[in-house]
């Protein structure tokens, strides 16, 4: 009977460290995953964060690029538009041509 209750303590004994051993492994892998998961989302997010800074970025770069352009081909047709009226006030031929569109 001794043989059989040192196997059945050993069982007992080995079950309860598989169980403690699995709860501490449990506990460390999910700090070490919390961080490897942590690390991997920055490097994620950075990307994907350039990625949409980038199309932001360039759409804005393009709306800005478009209005000054768009105010600087204004600012000339108004000057030439200024220019022709006080040459005609003036009775003086204008023959400039008028700015490219």
């Amino acid at each position: 009977h001794k043989a059989e209750g040192r196997v059945e303590g050993r069982e007992e004994g080995m079950a309860e460290g598989i169980a403690v051993g699995k709860a501490e492994g449990i506990a460390v892998g999910k700090v070490e995953g919390i961080a490897v998961g942590k690390a991997e989302g920055i490097a994620v997010g950075k990307v994907e964060g350039m990625t949409a800074g980038i199309a932001v970025g360039r759409f804005e770069g393009r709306e800005e690029g478009i209005a000054t352009g768009e105010a600087a081909a204004n600012r000339r047709w108004s000057e030439w538009n200024d220019r022709r009226i006080a040459a005609e006030r003036a009775g003086v031929p204008f023959d400039e041509p008028p700015p490219a569109s």
